[in-house]
């Protein structure tokens, strides 16, 4: 799966988490991270940093490709989804 902005991979890394059957805390409690700054990654709120990696990957015609873990669905149809039911 071709991963082109934070939100498609914090899309990818909700999916494989909840699939998986992790509670969002426990995942936190082993990354010794919050549940909060998790839960911003999985909605694709991007720091700096990582815009400026995914800017960089794209000015570079470098393509960010996943692989899921067996069974966890695909994303990307979600996000069209829920892209087309945008608000102006």
């Amino acid at each position: 799966m071709k991963i082109a902005t934070p939100e498609e991979l914090g899309a990818a890394m909700r999916a494989t988490r909840v699939a998986l059957d992790i509670p969002l805390a426990d995942l936190a409690g082993t990354l010794g991270t919050s549940s909060t700054m998790l839960r911003r990654q999985e909605q694709g709120k991007a720091t700096a940093a990582l815009k400026i990696l995914f800017a960089t990957l794209h000015e570079l015609g470098v393509e960010l490709i996943l692989e899921l873990p067996p069974g966890v669905p695909s994303v990307m149809s979600d996000l069209a989804t829920r892209k087309k039911r945008a608000r102006p």
